[in-house]
């Protein structure tokens, strides 16, 4: 349901095609099966080294609902980025998240004060591995 003021592209939301001319990189598909206990999974690489290939056929093989979403830069706003994360929600869960959909459409949304960058002047965060995390906005020291 797009409530926005802007329109959602629903290619964004969708899977991409899996051909069966694709090399199955079974130990990656292992990492990922064991990634499904964690709340997020992030995989980074440069373009063009299969990362959409290798989750979206990863995501075949799921007996579970998979939701979807591609991002560019240009999903870089809050309002922008919640709604297409919302909807690539919904895609797996009618009606998902009605309190966040309520936020994002309000009229007056919650302000950013004097134009704060998030984080910044925060503390380093710990990751379970022991070792410090900094955020771009305050790892400048």
């Amino acid at each position: 349901m797009n409530t926005h003021s802007f329109p959602l592209l629903s290619t964004k939301l969708h899977r991409p095609p899996v051909t069966g001319e694709i090399v199955c990189r079974k130990r990656l598909h292992e990492v990922m099966d064991r990634a499904l206990d964690l709340p997020l999974t992030l995989v980074s690489a440069p373009a063009g080294f299969g990362k959409s290939t290798l989750v979206s056929h990863w995501a075949e093989t799921l007996e579970v609902p998979c939701a979807w979403l591609s991002l560019d830069p240009g999903d870089s706003d809050l309002e922008v980025f919640v709604s297409y994360l919302l909807a690539a929600i919904e895609t797996v869960v009618a009606d998902a998240c009605p309190e966040t959909r309520t936020l994002i459409t309000a009229p007056n949304p919650v302000p950013n004060p004097g134009g704060c960058q998030p984080f910044a002047g925060q503390p380093r965060a710990k990751n379970p591995y022991g070792r410090p995390i900094r955020n771009s906005a305050s790892s400048r020291s």
